[in-house]
């Protein structure tokens, strides 16, 4: 079976890298964004991703608007959002708009492993 593929947004590094790191040596292949435009593009150069790990709160196009556009150009790609500061609200409002996971920071990787792998198949 071939390697699933991730894509990380969030506008801190060191949470970028740590996931970015932990879920390659988990077999994974990576790619990251710091914030949603970005994130866009990346899509778009890729032609899409088996799981998308968003940030709620970032600069130049948030999580939310972020996952509407994602929802437009890719909606069978699942879609898991982490926040520290995303509140009950914020989590709603993502899964309203199809969001399969809601997850608040700090999480433990091994948490966030088991998600991947139910929401890529892996």
């Amino acid at each position: 079976m071939l390697p699933k593929s991730v894509l990380i947004v969030d506008d801190s590094e060191p949470i970028r890298e740590l996931i970015f790191f932990f879920l390659r040596e988990n077999g994974f292949i990576v790619h990251e964004a710091e914030d949603g435009l970005n994130a866009l593009s990346t899509l778009n150069q890729l032609g899409g991703v088996d799981l998308i790990i968003t940030d709620l709160r970032m600069p130049r196009l948030g999580g939310l608007d972020f996952i509407k556009r994602v929802k437009e150009s890719y909606p069978s790609t699942p879609l898991l959002v982490m926040s520290a500061d995303g509140g009950r609200h914020l989590f709603d409002e993502a899964r309203a708009l199809g969001v399969k996971e809601c997850i608040a920071k700090p999480f433990s990787m091994q948490t966030l492993l088991s998600l991947v792998y139910r929401y890529t198949g892996s």
